[in-house]
This record gives structure tokens, C-alpha cells and sequence, in this order.
């Protein structure tokens, strides 16, 4: 009796054998995440981020109430946060000592009311300058996924004029906002992970679309509390999107927007071959659900399926004397499509050589005239000026209509 039903167990063993879950092999966690603050975010992710704030000489939407303002002269400014249909944060800038005697107060719709408490929503500030920042600590309530959450920044103000804003102006930025942060199970390891708001809109579930454009998924593999290491060689910091490939493992990796759960899922996606010229060392490719940087290696990649967007290059080739020359390149407009289907190695175009054109701005005699040298390839893109480890002095020179050479000049570059 007991040999028939060992023989029973080995077979039914055999037909549905038992699988034992590891802490990193379970199906699907939640991870609950929550705020980490700290003012110098740059040094805890190896980003910053910011929302550059243009001077109103009146709010952005309607206040239903507003302090006693001692300015006659007051700059407001329109945050933007969150996915609420009134997502605009109204700051305002003040002289408490009257017109003219300085900017040092700032009060700041803090809970998106419309009302501006005189007391509770105001700050004293220092002004910044444009090599000097003198940073506010602020903090929001933000909506965001159906959650208010707490969201803190850097806000500076400073006097600032460009090509594009020839009036000098007090304009403002927040920048370095915080993270949420948890601990999840990678590869058979607990780690610290987080999710950082890149593209500074108060959602932490955006799909980057190049960086500062789109949110960050962070892992701490060396456990020193930060989520960059320039000594360690495993990245710290992943592209937000439908898939991220960490330590050679994939997973679906999926936020909350408020940044306050993340769901962990290990994930199978369709991967393809990608083959480029010998000369691309790195591609960005962006969709809608999507980021991914191919890392070519003997002229091949390998590459997560779907409908992308070329938006950035890497070209690299050696001279003569073994130096290694590099040139990186961007589409921001016109971006190739490429289309990465199972079953079919994609085969991409040659890039070299490359296209130098002249571009003149300005009209003489009477204008200062401005060369400015514009890099293209056979496809495309705009890219810097090839650089290496050792590189010559460029130059010019200027031919008269018959060709002789009638000005020429060196140049370093800057």
C-alpha cells in the first residue's frame, strides 16, 4: 500500500512539480513608499529638476482672497502641480518695507484654496542672483491620483534678462523636489528603491521621454543611502517606463502618480536584434510607453519590441593615432520613426559621413554676423562638434569670389 502511493507521489510530482517562491520571485509586491526629504535632492539621486517660473503682473487664476501686499510693483508666478483639474499654485512676490526698498517676501497658495493666509502662507526670502542661488524650502499639498501629497522644493527669485526677455525681470524657479522611497526585493535582495519627479509636474508615474522628461525609477545597491555611486559600476537610476531591465533581470515597474505605491512584477517582453553601423555606440529610442538606451556592441543591440522615436546618438570612431573620437547628436525635430518588430533584425542606415554646413545669422555691414556650424547625418539630427581626449584647434578661413583666400584665423574651442 505504501509503495503504491509513493509511486503515486513521484508521478503526480513529476506532472505538476512544486515551485518555491523566493522574496524576489513572488508574482507581483506593493511596495508602500514614502516621502524623503532633503533640500540637496541633487547629491541623494544625481538629479535635480526644475520648473522655471515666468513673472505675471497678475495671477494666473482667480484668488477669492489675497494679503495686504506693501509693494505697488509685485511679481506673481503660476506653479503648475498635479493632475487636478485647478492645478495652478499662485506665489507671490513682495517688498514688505514698500515699493522699491526690495523683494524679501513670498507668500505661496500652499493648499491650492485660492486664498493666500497672510500669516500661515508667508515666507521671508533673500534674492538670489542668476551665480547665486539662496534657496526657500517650500512645501505643497499636490493632487495626484486621486492622494494629496506632500510635495517640497527649492524656490529661488533673482533678476534675469535674455535674448528672449530684454526687460530685466524678477523670475524664479522650484527646483530639487522630493522623492518617495521603499524598500522592494530585486534578484533575491531587499533594497531601497525610490521614484523621483524629473519632469517636475507633481506625477511620479511619467514615461520619460529623454531626461528631465519623464520620472525615474532608483535602486540603492550599495546600501549607502544614496541612489548614485560614480565608483560603482550597476546603475542606480532607470528610465520610467513599461519595462526596466535591471540586473540583467526584467520587471514591470508600476507607480502610483501620487509616488506613494509602486507595484513590482518580474516581466518577459519581446526583445529583437538591432543591427547599426560600426560606427553608433549608443541610441535613445522613446514611445509613449516606453524609453530605451541600445548600447551597440560589435554592431549589434538588443532592443525591447514596439513603435519608437529616434531622439538622441552617440557616434564614436578611432583616427590614425588611436584616439577615440565622439560625437553626440539629438533629433528634436523631425525624429525618425523605427519600428522594432519580433522576428526581423532591424537594420539601421549608415550615419557616415557627416554633412558640415554654415549657417550665417545677421546682415553686413551693418549686423555683427554669427557662423555657426551645423553637424548633420544621412539621416538627420543635430550634433556637437566631434570631440576626443586630445583634439586640434579648429579654423576658418574666408575665399573671395575667385578663391583666393582673403582672411582665415584658429580658434579654441569654448
Amino acid at each position: 500500500m505504501q509503495k503504491h502511493l509513493f509511486i503515486k507521489y513521484l508521478i503526480f510530482a513529476a506532472l505538476f512539480p512544486v515551485v518555491v517562491f523566493g522574496q524576489n520571485d513572488v508574482p507581483k509586491q506593493t511596495v508602500k513608499m514614502e516621502l524623503f526629504e532633503n533640500s540637496d535632492m541633487p547629491h541623494i539621486t544625481g538629479y535635480g529638476n526644475c520648473q522655471w517660473l515666468h513673472p505675471l503682473d497678475e495671477p494666473g487664476e482667480t484668488l477669492l482672497e489675497q494679503p495686504d501686499y506693501k509693494s505697488d510693483k509685485l511679481y506673481y508666478y503660476a506653479a503648475k502641480y498635479g493632475d487636478a483639474e485647478d492645478n495652478i499654485y499662485t506665489i507671490v512676490l513682495d517688498e514688505s518695507q514698500g515699493t522699491g526698498k526690495g523683494y524679501d517676501t513670498v507668500y505661496v497658495d500652499a493648499d491650492n484654496d485660492n486664498r493666500i493666509d497672510p500669516d500661515a502662507e508667508k515666507f521671508s526670502l533673500t534674492m538670489s542672483t542668476t551665480r547665486n542661488d539662496i534657496p526657500l524650502r517650500m512645501k505643497l499639498m499636490v493632487s495626484a491620483g486621486g492622494k494629496k501629497i506632500p510635495y517640497y522644493f527649492n524656490f529661488t527669485a533673482f533678476p534675469y534678462t535674455d535674448e528672449n526677455n530684454p526687460v530685466e525681470k524678477i523670475h524664479a524657479n522650484a527646483r530639487n523636489s522630493s522623492i518617495f522611497t521603499g524598500q522592494a526585493y530585486l534578484n533575491g535582495k531587499k533594497y531601497k528603491i525610490g521614484i523621483a519627479d524629473l519632469n517636475s509636474n507633481g506625477l511620479f508615474n511619467d514615461v520619460e521621454q529623454g531626461l528631465f522628461k519623464g520620472d525615474r525609477f532608483l535602486v540603492d545597491f550599495n546600501n549607502d543611502g544614496l541612489f548614485q555611486d560614480p565608483l560603482d559600476v550597476r546603475q542606480e537610476s532607470f528610465s520610467y517606463g513599461r519595462y526596466t531591465k535591471i540586473a540583467e533581470n526584467w520587471f514591470t515597474i508600476e507607480a502610483d502618480p501620487s509616488g506613494t505605491s509602486i507595484e513590482i512584477s518580474p516581466a518577459s517582453p519581446d526583445i529583437v536584434k538591432v543591427q547599426a553601423p560600426k560606427n553608433v555606440s549608443t541610441m535613445d529610442l522613446h514611445s509613449a510607453v516606453q524609453s530605451q538606451r541600445l548600447s551597440f556592441s560589435d554592431c549589434k543591440a538588443e532592443a525591447v519590441t514596439g513603435d519608437y522615436r529616434l531622439a538622441a546618438m552617440k557616434l564614436s570612431m578611432p583616427d590614425s593615432q588611436s584616439r577615440i573620437w565622439t560625437a553626440n547628436g539629438s533629433f528634436r525635430e523631425n525624429q525618425p520613426e523605427i519600428s522594432l518588430k519580433m522576428g526581423e533584425e532591424k537594420v539601421l542606415p549608415e550615419m557616415l559621413p557627416f554633412t558640415v554646413s554654415i549657417e550665417p545669422s545677421g546682415k553686413a555691414p551693418f549686423e555683427e554676423v554669427t557662423f555657426t556650424l551645423k553637424i548633420t547625418t544621412s539621416i538627420g539630427g543635430t550634433f556637437r562638434t566631434p570631440r576626443a581626449k586630445q583634439r586640434p584647434d579648429g579654423g576658418f578661413e574666408i575665399h573671395d569670389a575667385e578663391g583666393k583666400i582673403i582672411a582665415s584665423e584658429t580658434f579654441k574651442y569654448g
